[in-house]
């Protein structure tokens, strides 16, 4: 072949390449593919929340529920949830308007882990009971898929405060979407994945034992 002619072709084909995927041809299918699910830095509203926790502990390890409650964050209001643990039982005692959404239903006064399996709601506890008695955060990445056939991915973070002698052991956090995509009105659970979990240290350093996987 004229040298010419290989120079020209060569370059024809670097002009071209971007474009491949307007035939279909793959690109990069050689390189190993990244999994933003699992390495993504954990969402900054979730840590952002984690810092608005801390600042209502007024010196102590925990803030109070009743410090927590009166210190209202308008940024967090609608991704907040508390959960109360009673007989064993994670209960919604408030689910902000953007978690109607995302779930699909209102728990408020019902059991968190609704239609999960013995297993899963075992494994869920677990890590609840974990963080409360060894006061720590605790950090999880799931995804769910939309009525619209989209997959959004949230990241989560779970805080205890402390509650008056006699009631309820407390868990207060929010769930935001991976991203800021806000896609949660048309989220529909009929799936769920789980990607990541993890401790958060707040302090008093964290359970020697990694949460545990939530498997139905």
């Amino acid at each position: 072949m004229d040298p010419r002619a290989s120079v020209i072709q060569s370059l024809i084909k670097a002009i071209c390449a971007p474009f491949a995927f307007l035939k279909g041809a793959p690109q990069g299918a050689d390189k190993p593919q990244s999994v933003p699910e699992k390495d993504a830095p954990w969402s900054a509203e979730c840590l952002a929340f984690a810092d608005h926790w801390s600042g209502l502990c007024d010196g102590a390890l925990l803030p109070t529920s009743e410090r927590f409650l009166d210190a209202p964050s308008p940024h967090f209001a609608g991704n907040v949830f508390i959960l109360d643990l009673i007989g064993g039982v994670p209960i919604v005692r408030l689910q902000g308007t953007q978690l109607e959404q995302a779930w699909a239903r209102d728990l408020t006064g019902s059991d968190f882990f609704p239609g999960r399996s013995p297993r899963f709601r075992a494994a869920g506890l677990s890590n609840m009971t974990a963080l409360l008695a060894h006061p720590c955060g605790h950090l999880a990445r799931s995804s769910y898929a939309t009525s619209k056939g989209r997959k959004i991915t949230s990241d989560w973070i779970f805080l205890p405060v402390e509650v008056r002698s006699g009631r309820p052991r407390r868990i207060v956090g929010v769930m935001f979407e991976h991203g800021g995509r806000n896609k949660y009105s048309e989220v529909g659970i009929h799936h769920f994945e789980l990607h990541r979990l993890a401790w958060r240290d707040i302090g008093a350093g964290v359970p020697t034992a990694p949460p545990v996987p939530l498997e139905d």
